[in-house]
């Protein structure tokens, strides 16, 4: 498992951030450390997230392909969107709210919601189970095996209504019933 640390911050570079993770004794828990500064600095047009690039740096920097990794951050539209839009799975930390995700999003990826970092383990884990079920439905489409292709997507349907990932379930379940 591989950590990393994604942040907007105006002035605060990702060495000035290590510092601060350091004195805390948890740095080494985190592989890559960017800072949408550390971009500014480098000349970025846009630099800070919601913009793909400072995803994209992170996955360079993590060495991982998208839909092997989780943003999990607590805004909509700079965490979840972004990421979304990157091709990145996304979970929102939102103690505060109700845990439905209704946001719109590439239905290749899951988009989840936890009020509590006690979920996030689970959470990861049927994010993963989702997504192999819909890459297995897709695949069977492909090759004409109707059958099997709408068992992984009630599959995928059944574990985003666990996740709460609202978009994916209904795009699952509008295949589901749409075809013959």
């Amino acid at each position: 498992l591989k950590l990393a640390i994604l942040s907007n911050t105006e002035q605060t570079t990702s060495e000035q951030l290590r510092t601060v993770l350091r004195k805390l004794d948890i740095e080494h828990f985190f592989s890559v450390v960017l800072t949408s500064s550390d971009l500014a600095l480098e000349g970025v047009a846009e630099p800070a997230k919601p913009s793909r690039e400072i995803y994209d740096r992170m996955l360079e920097a993590l060495s991982l392909a998208t839909l092997s990794c989780v943003m999990v951050g607590n805004t909509v539209e700079d965490d979840i969107l972004g990421a979304a839009a990157a091709g990145l799975n996304a979970v929102r930390y939102a103690p505060d709210t109700l845990p439905d995700v209704a946001i719109e999003h590439p239905v290749s990826i899951a988009v989840s919601s936890i009020i509590s970092f006690d979920e996030l383990d689970q959470r990861l884990e049927l994010i993963q189970q989702a997504n192999e079920h819909y890459l297995l439905a897709r695949s069977a489409f492909e090759r004409l095996r109707f059958e099997e292709a709408i068992a992984h997507y009630r599959s995928s349907a059944k574990i985003s209504l666990a996740i709460h990932d609202r978009w994916r379930q209904n795009d699952d379940l509008y295949f589901i019933t749409s075809r013959p």
